[in-house]
Parts: C-alpha cells; structure tokens; sequence
C-alpha cells in the first residue's frame, strides 16, 4: 500500500522542504568552494517522482547534483550530513552529522561528529569552524 502511494505521485504533490532546507542548499550551491551533492536511497519505482520532486522545490540543482544508490558508503565525501546512523557509520567521510529525528534518538555520539537539530544547524556547525576543510 504504501509503494503505490508513493508510485502514483499523490504523496509528492503534498511534500515540503523542511524549514531552512532551501536557503542552506541554495547558499551551498553558489559557493565556489564547495560541491553539493544529493545522495538518496530510493525504492527503484519511485526514483522518477522523487527526482522530480526535488528538482522542483529546489530548483537551484540539476539532475547531476542528485545520486542515487544503496550504499552511501560508496559515495566520497568531506562531509555527510544524513538522518539514518547506519549510513554516517559506514562513510569515510571526515565530518559526519546526523539530523536529529525521533528515530534516531537512541544513536550514541562515538557513530557521528556532530547532532545537529535541522539542516540550518548543520550548517551553522561547518561554518563556526566544526571543520576546516573550507580554508583557503
């Protein structure tokens, strides 16, 4: 039941970006200095609705900003920023932070860097110097 609601696209019309989400891409994205990019594990019959649906409301991306896969772990990156602890504990990335979320309350902190509340958090993190992968 659930695959179909997503498969048909009626469940998309109705998503929304959290608050923050498109001020912090947007500001990532035009930063010379870095290269965002959207990685996402998605139920093969609703790749096309997805994509589609974050291009939409985030339109500052284009379809070679999005990659899809199983395995985030594949993916080298500085930094990942994920709500699943199961894909910051199998990265190599060097900075790893987890959105808080009610699923994920009971991760212990030795599996990520930093727990931030939001998207904006995170970011505010990297640029107070949670990192210095951007210093010139």
């Amino acid at each position: 039941m659930l695959w179909h609601i997503l498969e048909n696209g009626v469940l998309w019309d109705k998503m929304e970006l959290y608050p923050h989400v498109y001020r912090v891409i947007n500001t990532l994205k035009h930063n010379r200095y870095i290269e965002i990019k959207i990685v996402t594990s998605t139920y093969y019959k609703i790749v096309t609705p997805k994509i589609n649906k974050l291009l939409e409301l985030l339109p500052m991306l284009d379809r070679n900003d999005i990659i899809i896969t199983d395995d985030k772990s594949w993916v080298d990156v500085d930094v990942l920023i994920d709500d699943y602890e199961q894909n910051l504990i199998n990265s190599n990335a060097k900075i790893k932070v987890l959105i808080n979320q009610p699923y994920n309350k009971h991760v212990n902190s030795y599996d990520y860097t930093y727990r931030a509340y939001d998207l904006l958090d995170a970011y505010i993190y990297i640029l107070n110097g949670g990192i210095e992968l951007f210093e010139c």
